[in-house]
């Protein structure tokens, strides 16, 4: 599982050519679980792990290298507009 940052296709390119299965998390929709006191890193992960166990991981797509200029430029094109 990654977490989508700016500058993460190098890792998820490495681990997929690596013969890896990537998973990109779509943080906006991982709901946190009531009740949680401890955050961080190794929580996080732990909680992940879990919903990902359950099949209810939400997750991204991820582009392919030879469409993500072309995706990178336009999103940058409408905020640009916005």
């Amino acid at each position: 599982m990654v977490e989508s940052t700016y500058n993460w296709y190098w890792l998820v390119d490495g681990l997929m050519e690596a013969g890896y299965t990537v998973k990109l998390v779509n943080t906006v929709a991982v709901k946190t679980y009531d009740g949680l006191k401890y955050t961080g890193d190794e929580h996080d992960a732990r909680h992940l792990a879990h919903l990902l166990r359950l099949g209810i991981l939400p997750t991204g797509h991820i582009y392919p290298k030879e469409e993500r200029m072309t995706r990178d430029l336009l999103r940058k094109r409408g905020q640009r507009v916005r």
